[in-house]
């Protein structure tokens, strides 16, 4: 796998494995159902403004729309156990379900837009 990677130290290849604690749960929930949509519907920190046209690899969940928008445009009741044993309730405004099978799909095409912004910290580094 790695032997393909360019070895030009001038214009490297770069792998870059990330562990984003909590992921699916920090997704704005808005994004996700424009990204599915294609049209951003406000504007967004990546750089999407209103009305932009958003490009997606997937146009096949454009026909699950309506699954989607009944999971992101409700609270998420979610119950867990504290050490005594109460069960306890946490509502969730954002992100998706992580137990939901197409979750990871979702998560990836909305990110996607986020990594393929341009980020200032980087783009504005002085060479070396």
């Amino acid at each position: 796998m790695y032997a393909s990677l360019n070895a030009d130290p001038s214009d490297p290849d770069v792998i870059i494995k990330l562990d984003i604690s909590n992921a699916f749960n920090v997704l704005c929930r808005r994004l996700t159902l424009d990204v599915l949509g294609g049209k951003a519907s406000c504007d967004y920190a990546c750089g999407l403004k209103e009305g932009d046209n958003i490009e997606t690899v997937c146009t096949e969940l454009r026909n699950m729309f309506s699954y989607f928008k009944a999971l992101r445009t409700t609270k998420s009741h979610l119950c867990y156990f504290d050490f005594c044993g109460n069960v306890l309730d946490a509502w969730g405004k954002t992100g998706g379900q992580q137990e939901d099978p197409l979750e990871m799909i979702t998560f990836c095409l909305s990110i996607h837009h986020l990594w393929d912004a341009p980020s200032p910290s980087i783009t504005e580094m002085p060479a070396q």
